[in-house]
């Protein structure tokens, strides 16, 4: 949660994971670093078209969480 904080630039500890990413200021942009920071962080390479399906934070926890298990 804290770096998903970070690439939105909202505290982090207003998250609670129910929020709509459109309603945080979700963009390209948003989502490219979103990507970035799995691949650098979590060693995560997430497809495009799972990441146009997200529509909250929690629908990005549960993309990570999927890449994970596989």
């Amino acid at each position: 949660m804290d770096k998903l904080a970070e690439i939105l630039e909202i505290d982090s500890g207003a998250l609670t994971g129910n929020e709509i990413l459109d309603e945080l200021g979700w963009d390209s942009l948003s989502a490219l670093s979103f990507i970035v920071m799995a691949d650098e962080d979590f060693d995560l390479s997430i497809p495009g078209s799972q990441m146009k399906r997200a529509a909250s934070i929690s629908d990005l926890v549960l993309i990570m969480g999927d890449l994970v298990k596989d």
